[in-house]
């Protein structure tokens, strides 16, 4: 049996994001390099932020959250990038197990389930952005040991953005 994930509406937000940010991005350093005089330091304050949420979106959400992933039999095929990056092959039995993690949210609460090798999350889905997430869960379930659950931290998470 394969299962091809699917996305929900709302994994083609931090794209939207990302042309806005990059959009904001390109008149900033525009209005920077025509000016005569140094700008202040609130400008390159912001213009920090911004790089930084350019950096999260691209290598954070698009590379490690916004993946297709298709499971079949014992093997899982991942691209990143909303599934236009190259696809990567993995056998199950290389992980370690499974872990999840509860992010909380105003309204809900979304689970992540990481596929772990060597102490490493090498592949992240996510309840937020995968339309069939319990699915995916499922299909694994069985072919790979349950490691439990883990908490979620939000400093780990940005250094992952970096690894």
């Amino acid at each position: 049996m394969s299962i091809i994930s699917k996305f929900k509406f709302w994994a083609f937000l931090p794209v939207g994001m990302l042309f806005i940010v990059t959009g904001i991005l390109v008149v900033i350093v525009d209005t920077i390099l025509r000016r005569a005089d140094m700008p202040t330091i609130g400008v390159f304050v912001f213009l920090t932020l911004f790089i930084f949420i350019w950096i999260w979106l691209v290598f954070g959400e698009l590379r490690t959250k916004l993946i297709k992933a298709e499971i079949e039999g014992e093997q899982i095929a991942v691209s990143k990038y909303l599934g236009f990056g190259s696809k990567k092959y993995y056998i199950l039995s290389q992980f370690d197990g499974i872990e999840t993690a509860i992010l909380p949210s105003r309204y809900d609460k979304y689970e992540y389930l990481y596929l772990m090798k060597n102490g490493r999350k090498v592949i992240k889905l996510s309840e937020f952005y995968h339309g069939n997430y319990t699915d995916l869960k499922h299909a694994l379930t069985g072919k790979v040991k349950n490691l439990g659950q883990s908490r979620l931290d939000f400093i780990q998470e940005v250094k992952e953005i970096f690894i």
